[in-house]
């Protein structure tokens, strides 16, 4: 875990005010808790609280964390955490919290 808030830290100075970088960040440190936690239920509500913590950070807008099982959303929300796990790539979650989640910024207006 310090490597990984080691490595978010990083990330957090090289992003700026880039908000894709910003995205790749947040993905980095949601992908990166859930893979190095200890529990099989991944215990998402600490991991989230870290994540909306690295967005207070970020000054990122609130935006909803959680993903609704037995969805869409969550099949493809799976699918981007496995290819985290098995191939360190970040690029299916960055499309995530694009398409998914900051995309859900236009549904509240």
């Amino acid at each position: 875990m310090r490597e990984l808030f080691h490595s978010f830290t990083a990330r957090l100075d090289y992003c700026a005010d880039d908000v894709e970088r910003q995205l790749e960040a947040l993905a980095y440190r949601k992908a990166q808790a859930l893979h190095v936690h200890p529990f099989e239920d991944f215990n998402g509500r600490a991991v989230r609280v870290m994540v909306a913590e690295a967005m207070r950070r970020l000054d990122f807008p609130v935006l909803e964390l959680s993903v609704e099982r037995d969805t869409v959303e969550h099949a493809r929300y799976v699918t981007a955490l496995r290819e985290w796990d098995q191939h360190n790539s970040l690029a299916l979650l960055c499309e995530f919290w694009r398409d998914v989640r900051v995309a859900s910024l236009d549904d509240q207006d």
